[in-house]
């Protein structure tokens, strides 16, 4: 703990007379988001094509993790990922190329966060990439993350090597589109539920995430033997932070089910 205004003697006053006025209308503001983010019930209802689910995705639109920030005061993993991601799309041929494109504003930076979108790490979100859609039905709140894509030579790790982009590209084709069969199917995963089950099994639900991304599996284990996709559920088994980014968006719509 520490004093409210770093102990500033002056503001401390003032912060005393202006809870004197309205302790009431705080008490019940924290009370009513308390409630509504111990309340939500985030479920994933599809899997889409970004482009599709975020507006801000339009032509040349690149989302990042953290705050806004300009091409110029990046880090390297988070300039190579949005390079990889200009390749991926086909705006740019090659990393040179890619670099040249975004350092001279030829695609447009937005924090994922800012629309509804969250993502670990360099957390990038390119229109043709699938994201979760994930909503509180009582809120009517919906937040979007990427799949997410596992251990090695990933975008997420700031890599965006040939290997990441290819990646990208088996998602794009395969995953995606059977996870949004598969949802289409048996119908959206209560992913808090799911979250509660693997802590009691011993996640964490950020670096250990192995419990929770198994119950997901049984999940959709039906609907894997009614459709096929074995490239698909191979990957989901063999990567275990593969339930991170779903935790993450549910997340992201409790907290934004408690806004105004």
């Amino acid at each position: 703990w520490r004093p409210p205004a770093g102990g500033d003697p002056d503001t401390v006053h003032a912060l005393e007379r202006l809870w004197g006025v309205h302790a009431g209308l705080v008490e019940a503001a924290n009370d009513e988001a308390v409630r509504r983010i111990e309340s939500a019930t985030p479920r994933a209802i599809a899997v889409a094509r970004a482009g599709d689910a975020l507006p801000v995705l339009g032509d040349r639109t690149l989302l990042h993790s953290g705050t806004a920030i300009e091409w110029d005061r990046m880090c390297g993993p988070q300039r190579r990922a949005l390079a990889a991601a200009c390749i991926f799309e086909g705006w740019a041929r090659d990393r040179e190329e890619a670099v040249a494109l975004l350092a001279s504003g030829g695609v447009a930076l937005a924090p994922g966060n800012e629309h509804h979108h969250v993502g670990p790490m360099t957390g990038v979100c390119s229109p043709t990439m699938p994201v979760w859609v994930v909503e509180d039905s009582a809120s009517g709140v919906r937040a979007f993350s990427t799949l997410n894509e596992g251990p090695g030579r990933t975008l997420w790790f700031g890599v965006g090597d040939d290997g990441s982009i290819d990646r990208l590209r088996f998602f794009r084709d395969e995953l995606g589109p059977a996870l949004s069969k598969l949802l289409e199917r048996d119908g959206p995963v209560d992913v808090l539920s799911l979250a509660a089950q693997g802590l009691q099994m011993g996640d964490e639900l950020h670096m250990r995430s192995q419990a929770t991304g198994n119950l997901l599996i049984r999940n959709l284990l039906p609907g894997f033997a009614a459709l096929g996709g074995e490239r698909a559920a191979r990957f989901i088994a063999g990567n275990h932070h593969f339930f991170l980014n779903l935790t993450m968006a549910a997340a992201k719509c409790a907290s934004l089910s408690a806004a105004d």
